[in-house]
């Protein structure tokens, strides 16, 4: 049994009176240890992430927290075992989102790899929140794609975006024919250019 499985079943190989859970271990072990060993662990986590125990698939997926992985090697196990991800709730650890191929997709976004662009470009419909990751690294497609952005995360994905790409993206998603409520939002208040964004969306 390999280490990374004995202590995402069951805590005991890295562990702490404090630990909440395994992966509190699984963490302090990773930032102690050296590259090549965090890149054997890593490529172990990613067996795991098949495995057909839903609680270590889900421990799995928030062990990618700390662990390395190749993102293509991601993608393509959400495209060759999607049963094991899509529609499945998380078990035996609170993952955010709680459905397995959001959270995957979630990961994924956070660095946004060129290797997973294609896979988190086709995934944004389904799962919105995306557009706030993919507006760092991503912004002039999300611009050319301004449709697909929800008024729900437009917030986070202006904060995401670069300012020059801000203007752009709200002339885009005109009309706003929903401009009085959007205007009331509070997360308006942490944008130093609101004031010129502002009169783009109260312009209609």
């Amino acid at each position: 049994m390999g280490i990374i499985r004995r202590q995402l079943e069951h805590g005991t190989v890295w562990l702490d009176r404090h630990d909440l859970g395994p992966l509190d271990g699984l963490r302090r072990a990773a930032e102690a240890a050296a590259p090549r060993t965090l890149a054997a662990w890593g490529r172990e986590n990613l067996q795991l992430l098949r495995d057909p125990d839903l609680t270590l698939r889900t421990r799995a997926i928030a062990a990618l927290d700390h662990l390395p992985f190749e993102p293509a090697a991601i993608v393509a196990l959400l495209r060759e075992h999607p049963a094991l991800f899509r529609d499945v709730e998380a078990q035996g650890y609170p993952l955010f989102p709680p459905l397995l191929e959001h959270a995957l997709y979630q990961r994924l976004a956070r660095d946004c790899h060129p290797d997973a662009l294609p896979a988190l470009r086709t995934q944004l419909p389904q799962q919105p929140m995306l557009a706030v990751l993919l507006a760092r690294r991503d912004g002039a497609w999300l611009v050319a794609n301004a449709h697909l952005v929800e008024r729900a995360v437009l917030g986070g994905t202006l904060r995401g975006l670069p300012q020059a790409l801000r203007p752009k993206l709200l002339a885009a998603m005109a009309p706003w024919g929903d401009a009085i409520a959007v205007l009331q939002q509070p997360w308006w208040r942490g944008l130093e250019d609101a004031e010129g964004l502002r009169g783009i969306v109260a312009a209609g």
